[in-house]
């Protein structure tokens, strides 16, 4: 019994550390995908500039707490806010970052992150702090 407790210990360690390379790569390369992906930025969302164009990467580095917080479609909210939910949310759900829920007893939905973009925003902390 003790000889298997050690085994299984030694294999639970070996696929913590395939884990860990396998999301690193798989990370890098959504990381990749999102920087090719681009978004036009319509003019009433950036103080009335025009043409603005940002990467996919760039737009979910910079709202991640609204998006841990989640991002309704509720009525009489900032036109940022129905952006993030029309234009940005359906392209993170694409790469399973992002979800869909009914929020119970009201008529609007909610996108919030999952479990996989909260792994892929702590990835990118880390990496950062390696840099």
């Amino acid at each position: 019994m003790k000889e298997l407790t050690k085994q299984n210990s030694i294999l639970s360690n070996k696929v913590g550390q395939y884990t860990k390379v396998t999301n690193s790569s798989e990370f890098d390369e959504l990381e990749k995908i999102l920087n090719s992906i681009e978004v036009k930025i319509p003019p009433n969302i950036i103080d009335g500039r025009e043409n603005v164009i940002q990467t996919l990467f760039v737009l979910f580095e910079t709202v991640q707490e609204t998006l841990v917080t989640g991002v309704t479609n509720q009525s009489q909210q900032h036109e940022s806010v129905y952006f993030l939910y029309n234009n940005v949310c359906p392209k993170l759900k694409i790469h399973g970052l992002v979800q869909n829920e009914k929020v119970a007893s009201v008529r609007w939905r909610r996108f919030s992150i999952t479990k996989k973009g909260q792994d892929f925003l702590a990835y990118l902390e880390k990496k950062k702090l390696t840099s």
